[in-house]
């Protein structure tokens, strides 16, 4: 367990090592830039094969794993790690995934997930999911909601690569 001392903003997760696992270049850069601004280190990984060799040779707070890649889905990694990376079996693994019907929530869960995110991401939705690894359920539910990015942290977050950000999830 993770001590934390109590003048933290407990709105803000302290600094997290995690696994990005996302195919598309343009999702992994947005959420690393996310990630990486808000004081976390990222390792990424393109498909679920990546995945669970670094589940296997890494130890990582959590996971942020997408659910539609080519080579390994999201799903059979997650089962995989589950099943055969010790080291890795109660990381908290958060589904990275457009879909966000309740029943693909519930699939995500029954394969071994912990939690969901949707796309696109936003940054509330990402500190929340962050904040709860490691913390106890009466915290998560405490945790307050967090104002919206403006556009001058946007575009400083991401200079010169904000206008494709624009295109792409605006």
């Amino acid at each position: 367990p993770k001590e934390v001392a109590s003048d933290i903003d407990e709105s803000v997760a302290a600094p997290l090592h995690l696994l990005l696992v996302e195919d598309n270049e343009m999702n992994a850069f947005v959420v690393e830039k996310m990630l990486r601004a808000e004081g976390h280190s990222v390792v990424l990984a393109t498909d679920g094969f990546e995945a669970i060799d670094w589940a296997e040779k890494a130890d990582f707070d959590g996971v942020l794993m997408d659910i539609n890649m080519p080579k390994l889905d999201g799903l059979e990694a997650t089962k995989r790690i589950r099943a055969n990376v010790r080291r890795a079996q109660k990381t908290p693994i958060f589904a990275f995934s457009a879909n966000v019907l309740p029943e693909d929530t519930k699939r995500f869960r029954d394969s071994g997930m912990d939690g969901f995110i949707g796309k696109p991401v936003q940054i509330e939705e990402l500190r929340a999911a962050l904040s709860a690894i490691g913390a106890t359920p009466e915290r998560v539910s405490e945790t307050k909601p967090e104002e919206k990015m403006e556009t001058s942290e946007a575009k400083d977050m991401f200079g010169d690569q904000y206008d494709a950000f624009l295109t792409r999830f605006v």
